[in-house]
């Protein structure tokens, strides 16, 4: 399984699984559409944001691990 942390690059973010989309979906991060995203960390774009990037990387930790476990929801 692959582990999220803030210094994940956004591009490989999106290259992982569509429950890692979802949460990033989930807190307005239009990511997949920003031209930002090929150089950027998940913490860069969760202080543009104002997010808490410790929580937001936790559920995509947690999505990852239910897509691993077949739980996802």
């Amino acid at each position: 399984m692959s582990s999220v942390t803030l210094d994940t690059p956004l591009r490989e973010l999106m290259l992982l699984d569509e429950s890692v989309l979802n949460v990033l979906q989930k807190y307005g991060l239009g990511c997949a559409s920003c031209l930002g995203a090929q150089f950027e960390t998940l913490h860069d774009a969760c202080v543009a944001h104002n997010l808490d990037g410790a929580q937001v990387v936790i559920e995509m930790n947690a999505a990852l691990a239910a897509c691993d476990t077949g739980t996802e929801k």
